[in-house]
C-alpha cells in the first residue's frame, strides 16, 4: 500500500494475530521469489521491505516458532536482513533464540556479531560463559562486546574472567 501509516498498522495488526502471522511471515520468507536480487547481490528494495516486514512480524510475535523461520534470512547475503534477524530474536522471550545468535556471532560483519553479542547477554546464562570465553580474542574487534556479554551474565566465572583482564 502507497501509505506508511496503512503499513505500520498493518504490521501492528499482524503482530497481534498469533499463528496466523506466523504462516504469513513464513511463508513469505520461505518464497524464493521474494528474494530478487540487484546485479550486485542486495535485495531489491521491494523484496527487502517484504522481507523485512515479515521478520518484523516475527519478532513482534515473541513467540519460540519464530526461531526456525529465522534460520534463512539470519544465512541471506544481504546484511540488512540479518541484522533485522538479530532484533526479531532481541525480542523474543527466554533462550530458545540463543543458538541461532551464536552462529550470528560468526558473521562476516562486525555490526551484526556485535548486535549478536548484545542480544546474548539479554537471556544468557552462566551455561553461556564457556561460548563467550571460547570467543575472546583481545585482537578481535570482538572484545568489548564479548566482555560486555560476559559482565551482563555475571557471577564467580564471569568476575574471574574480568579479573584477569586487568593483568598486563
Amino acid at each position: 500500500h502507497p501509505s506508511r501509516f496503512v503499513r505500520q498498522n498493518v504490521l501492528k495488526i499482524l503482530s497481534n494475530m498469533g499463528n496466523n502471522a506466523l504462516v504469513v511471515a513464513a511463508t513469505l520468507l520461505a518464497d524464493p521469489s521474494n528474494y530478487r536480487r540487484k546485479p550486485e547481490g542486495s535485495l531489491e528494495d521491494e523484496s527487502w521491505y517484504r522481507l523485512r516486514n515479515a521478520i518484523h512480524i516475527l519478532g513482534n510475535l515473541r513467540k519460540d516458532a519464530a526461531v526456525p523461520v529465522l534460520e534463512m534470512p539470519a544465512a541471506d547475503s544481504d546484511f540488512r536482513l540479518r541484522k533485522e534477524v538479530v532484533k526479531a530474536l532481541e525480542k523474543l522471550p527466554g533462550r530458545r533464540g540463543l543458538p541461532l545468535l551464536k552462529k550470528l556471532t560468526l558473521d562476516t560483519s562486525e555490526e551484526i556479531r556485535r548486535m549478536a553479542f548484545v542480544t546474548i547477554s539479554n537471556s544468557a546464562g552462566e551455561e553461556d560463559l564457556d561460548f563467550l570465553f571460547s570467543r575472546f580474542d583481545p585482537a578481535s574487534a570482538d572484545t568489548i562486546p564479548v566482555i560486555y556479554a560476559v559482565s551482563c551474565i555475571g557471577g564467580g566465572r564471569a568476575r574471574d574472567f574480568l579479573i584477569r583482564l586487568l593483568d598486563p
